[in-house]
Formats: C-alpha cells, structure tokens, sequence
C-alpha cells in the first residue's frame, strides 16, 4: 500500500491505478504490494542472519534491527529522492 509519507510500494504496477486495479479485478488496495519499508526490512534482515557461524539468532532483536535499518534507509531516501 502507498502512502504520501515516504513508504511507497517496494513493486509498483505502473499503467495501472489502484482504481482500476480494485474495478477489474476485485482486488484491495493493500493487496497490491508489499511497503518499500518491509522489503527493505526483508533485506536487512537476510543480511542480520546470513552468518552462518554465528550464534543463534534472538528474533525479537532480529527483527527489530531489520525495521531500524528500514526506517533509516527510507530516511536517507527522503533527503536525496526528489520524485
């Protein structure tokens, strides 16, 4: 789902509103994507958990990292995106 803030989707459908999307073919707005902030948080944390020598994980902090790093991605996206 986009929004105005910063979070756009991570795959948009060009050519195509979610208008047109939702008449013809009865879809949601929120089933068109998932947020740029959750793909960068996705690829964040394959980074998190690709050591395979580390120990393991504790996913609460695992996740929590991952959506830190998202967020300051989307942040130094906000000041050199001018679109």
């Amino acid at each position: 789902m986009s929004d105005k803030t910063g979070n756009p989707n991570a795959f948009p459908i060009s050519g195509y509103s979610a208008k047109n999307l939702n008449e013809g073919y009865g879809c949601y707005d929120e089933e068109l994507g998932m947020s740029l902030r959750d793909y960068f948080a996705a690829k964040a944390m394959q980074g998190i958990i690709s050591n395979p020598g580390g120990p393991a994980p504790k996913w609460d902090k695992v996740a929590r990292d991952s959506y830190a790093a998202a967020d300051a991605m989307l942040e130094e996206r906000s000041k050199t995106d001018k679109s």
